[in-house]
């Protein structure tokens, strides 16, 4: 439909005005008004969700007594958006689930995060031995899609995994 839109403005205007039209402004091809393409090209994509995860989490340690071993959590982000995320910056609390006691936080950055792509960081230090029993309550310090937007509203914590998260606003 656009190529016989481009076709038909080639064929009928002048060549300096069908190409200086086709480059900014698009017709449904129904009589409908022209509008600016970025408008219409804005419109079509419809961003998705950008989800944080733990997924698993490891106990370290190579003491005798548990004292000495730790849980590290590992942070998944995931980019199912049509847009790539140039920076995502998420916070987690842990704690036992259903309590108040906190056992540790962390801070993640994540950089071009491609459309369809995952990223997973990993190594954090929590001050208890054991990661079964834990929660993450995460928010969203910054989020940047590369064309600019702000994309903090599109990301998604995940209730999966060894420690099961849940978006906490700040």
């Amino acid at each position: 439909m656009l190529s016989h839109c481009l076709l038909a403005s080639l064929l009928l205007s002048p060549p300096s005005l069908a190409v200086a039209g086709t480059k900014d402004h698009f017709s449904d091809g129904k009589g409908g008004a022209d509008r600016p393409l970025q408008q219409v090209v804005r419109q079509a994509r419809k961003r998705g969700p950008v989800f944080v995860a733990i997924p698993v989490a490891y106990v370290f340690g190579m003491g005798p007594d548990k004292a000495s071993n730790y849980c590290s959590p590992s942070i998944r982000a995931t980019n199912s958006s049509n847009v790539q995320v140039e920076e995502l910056v998420v916070g987690v609390e842990y704690g036992k689930i259903g309590t108040n006691t906190e056992v540790g936080s962390t801070l993640t950055r994540f950089s071009s995060i491609k459309v369809g792509q995952q990223d997973t960081h990993y190594f954090y230090q929590l001050g208890v031995s054991d990661c079964r029993g834990l929660e993450g309550r995460g928010f969203v310090v910054r989020c940047v899609y590369t064309n600019g937007e702000d994309c903090r509203n599109d990301v998604q914590m995940i209730g999966y995994g060894l420690i099961p998260l849940r978006l906490r606003n700040r």
